[in-house]
């Protein structure tokens, strides 16, 4: 799957579904459900950690 501009909401669940991600340089990716305070249900914030890892600290 390739993004282009900006990812957000179902956008960013299927992308996260893909084997295959290709993004431009400009590209931002967005899970309003954080913002909403509910969970996002086709497992986006499950696949998450395993496609950019966790944060340094």
């Amino acid at each position: 799957m390739a993004c282009a501009c900006a990812c957000i909401g179902g956008g960013v669940d299927l992308i996260t579904a893909c084997d295959v991600r290709v993004c431009s340089k400009d590209a931002t990716f967005c899970v309003k459900e954080v913002d909403l305070g509910i969970t996002a249900d086709l497992g986006t914030l499950q696949r998450l950690p395993h496609i950019i890892g966790h944060g340094e600290r």
